[in-house]
């Protein structure tokens, strides 16, 4: 018994250990002047990290979350489901020539790119 338990808690622990794997995506700001601003969590009040990314440059894109469940936003109503929605943004984890941090989703394109090499 001891042996089976032991064993679903090595799986389990593989299948949390497992490497997201990054997507190259477009930077997607309103003004070409712009610089995309990383936040250190996922939260806007988080400390900023300066990059040079800019509308239309290639980043990387590890995982993207919610900080409210698909299964609490199925539950609501649908004015409630939108104030949400829009409270508790989708942030995804980035790489930006190497500074890594948080972003909110809005600012990158779905579009993957392919970066210069």
């Amino acid at each position: 018994m001891k042996r089976m338990i032991w064993i679903l808690l090595a799986l389990n622990v593989s299948l949390v250990a497992v490497d997201v794997k990054p997507v190259n995506v477009t930077v997607n700001l309103m003004k070409n002047c712009e610089v995309l601003m990383i936040n250190e969590k996922r939260d806007k009040d988080s400390k900023l990290i300066f990059s040079f990314a800019g509308k239309g440059d290639c980043i990387q894109k590890f995982e993207c979350q919610r900080n409210i469940s698909q299964k609490e936003l199925d539950a609501m109503d649908e004015s409630k489901r939108a104030y949400a929605k829009w409270k508790n943004p989708v942030w995804c984890r980035v790489n930006a020539d190497g500074k890594e941090g948080w972003v909110e989703e809005q600012f990158l394109s779905d579009e993957p790119c392919k970066l210069e090499e």
